[in-house]
């Protein structure tokens, strides 16, 4: 707590535990423990739990260990980790993936050590030749050990996360190449685990295979060589069927108001159940005189963001770079026509026709640059990814209007998001290939050379998390309210019922008889 303000930093599972350090170390607790769903706690004194520790000594190192755990994932870190986001599992690939790789080098180096010591021995009778191969030895140790460390500083940049709300891989080699791959828990289909080897079993790695609904291969992501595979599949299931159990407690306890009100238990749960959201008032709009505007909006054509957000409504355009670089040509004709144009009027002193015949093509072939240039520019800032509320878009659009395209995939449908940036250029511009599968007819949408990669993939997937929370409350207040109306039905026609006036009794009425001794018998209506 910080402040009045709450953070949530970690998540306990099943069978860990909370307030070892103050009783250890008698310091105050400093911080608060809630329960997210209906749980059994064990608790245990301090008399006691000195006690215990004395009996059993070997007690305390196992409770150092698990709380050592523990306080790892709260101080654990990412880029892009959301506010109320918790860091489940952090791990990078288990070190025997480090050695297998380590064996190339190894290998490497042993035939070529093999292959200076027989050149060695072959320049006996040769000191000059042995000392050319001794220097070539010594400084060919430089290449092994640029690559060992190429190797570790490889596997240590690579590593798995597992938060309360995704499953993130990222692959990096610094400076070179940077990738993120990107699951949300809610949209995982199924997690399986595999030991192939005896070997995996023993030194406790295994691969988790997550799949999501994604359409193709790429809807599966891999975890190979994970450390304590089990662990991190147990807890993704857990995941999932905590977050189910939270909604439907969640949508059990909005049903109850709402029945109590139908009921007249509560009148104001129904008054604030009905009441209607007050929209913001809207921000006055800022008038411009009319060459003001002009100017802005000339400004703004000209020089267009690389990403605008106007409401809940974000857009990116492709890096500038990008632009550039498919400019460039053109650029290098436009000033080669115009300097050669000028070059040959000055310095070849030309006149009459062959004067006009230059600077008429030189004319030509300037106008015809600068027109692709203009069309490139056009294009350029014409093509834009938007990201809304509920979908994602893909506008592609030539100058002048002529055939604009626009590919469009919900929200809903996105199972998985990864960013690329598989070149050196990408890494040190910070721009990069943003990869969304989903599970419709849509297929894959790639955002191109968009900039700072890993922000563009954190705003999808936090619009992802409002739209499911969104459509989750959207379809349970449509439940209840039908609920709500049939209680109501049902509540009328009982106090109708209750209300309504009993049926008249029966009444006997005499039947006539030609013997007046017979007993007559009565005929009820």
């Amino acid at each position: 707590t910080t402040g009045e303000e709450e953070e949530r930093i970690n998540l306990l599972y099943p069978g860990e535990f909370f307030g070892d350090i103050s009783l250890l170390n008698g310091e105050p607790r400093g911080v608060t423990v809630r329960a997210t769903m209906p749980s059994e706690v064990l608790f245990i004194e301090a008399e006691d739990f000195f006690a215990l520790l004395e009996a059993y000594p070997e007690l305390e190192s196992s409770l150092n260990s698990y709380g050592e755990e523990i306080a790892e994932r709260t101080q654990q870190r990412f880029e892009g980790q959301g506010k109320e986001e918790v860091v489940l599992y952090y791990a990078r690939r288990h070190p025997f993936a480090l050695v297998k790789r380590l064996v190339r080098v190894v290998v490497f180096l042993v035939i070529w050590a093999i292959a200076l010591i027989g050149a060695y021995f072959i320049f006996q009778t040769n000191p000059d030749a042995q000392r050319a191969v001794a220097f070539i030895g010594v400084a060919s140790l430089l290449i092994p050990t640029v690559l060992v460390g190429w190797e570790i500083m490889d596997w240590y940049n690579d590593y798995y996360i597992l938060t309360n709300q995704r499953v993130i891989h990222i692959e990096k080699v610094i400076g070179f190449m940077n990738e993120r791959f990107e699951a949300p828990l809610a949209k995982i289909q199924n997690v399986n685990v595999a030991q192939a080897t005896p070997l995996a079993e023993m030194l406790g790695y295994g691969k988790v295979v997550i799949a999501t609904a994604a359409q193709g291969g790429s809807g599966t992501l891999v975890l190979d060589y994970m450390p304590d595979a089990d662990v991190i599949a147990e807890r993704i299931i857990h995941e999932l069927n905590k977050e189910k159990g939270m909604m439907a407690q969640q949508e059990k306890d909005k049903r109850r108001k709402q029945l109590r009100a139908a009921l007249g238990f509560d009148p104001s749960a129904e008054a604030a159940a009905t009441k209607a959201e007050t929209p913001p008032p809207a921000a006055p709009k800022q008038r411009w005189p009319a060459f003001g505007a002009l100017l802005r909006r000339t400004i703004h054509y000209l020089t267009p963001l690389t990403r605008e957000q106007k409401g809940s409504t974000i857009m990116w355009r492709r890096h500038w770079i990008l632009l550039m670089l498919t400019s460039m040509p053109f650029y290098l004709m436009l000033l080669g026509a115009v300097a050669g144009t000028l070059a040959a009027q000055a310095y070849l002193s030309l006149e009459g026709a062959i004067s006009t015949i230059v600077w008429g093509v030189g004319g030509l072939v300037a106008l015809v640059s600068l027109s692709i240039i203009i069309w490139l520019y056009a294009d350029w800032r014409n093509d834009v990814y938007i990201l809304t509320s509920d979908a994602i878009l893909d506008e592609e659009q030539n100058p002048l209007g002529f055939n604009k395209e626009t590919r469009r995939a919900p929200l809903d449908t996105i199972q998985d998001i990864r960013y690329v940036q598989n070149n050196p250029l990408m890494v040190w511009l910070g721009v990069g290939n943003v990869l969304i599968q989903t599970a419709g007819q849509q297929g894959e949408f790639t955002f191109d050379w968009v900039e700072d990669p890993q922000e563009v993939q954190y705003d999808i997937f936090q619009y992802i998390q409002a739209r499911q929370k969104q459509r989750q409350q959207s379809e349970a207040a449509a439940i209840n309210q039908e609920l709500v109306e049939l209680l109501k039905i049902y509540e009328e026609e009982r106090h109708h019922k209750d209300s309504a006036p009993p049926p008249p009794a029966p009444v006997e009425v005499p039947t006539e008889s030609s013997d007046p001794d017979a007993t007559k018998p009565s005929r009820s209506v």
